[in-house]
């Protein structure tokens, strides 16, 4: 049995959505608060590459982590990209 994923409505024009329409996976965009994606009480959190580091260095990444950990029995944290993450920016 497949349950409803959550994702939240700023991740609505990912290709995610494609691919869980296209497999006719159901899902429901919402206003979430501290993940981007539900599924079965795990909270994911994605990020780009840039926006990883972007997050570090506003100090945003550290408060989305705690909140998934405190809403969620289980977190994820999902980085995408293929570039190299040193060469993002001098960091």
């Amino acid at each position: 049995m497949t349950n409803t994923i959550l994702i939240d409505h700023r991740e609505r024009n990912t290709e995610i959505i494609k691919e869980l329409e296209k497999d006719k996976i159901p899902f429901e965009i919402t206003s979430l608060n501290n993940a981007d994606f539900v599924i079965n009480n795990i909270g994911i959190e994605r990020k780009t590459k840039s926006d990883f580091l972007n997050s570090i260095i506003d100090k945003r990444l550290i408060l989305q982590l705690i909140g998934l950990k405190e809403c969620f029995d289980k977190q994820l944290l999902i980085l995408e990209g293929q570039e190299n993450i040193y060469s993002i920016r001098d960091f």
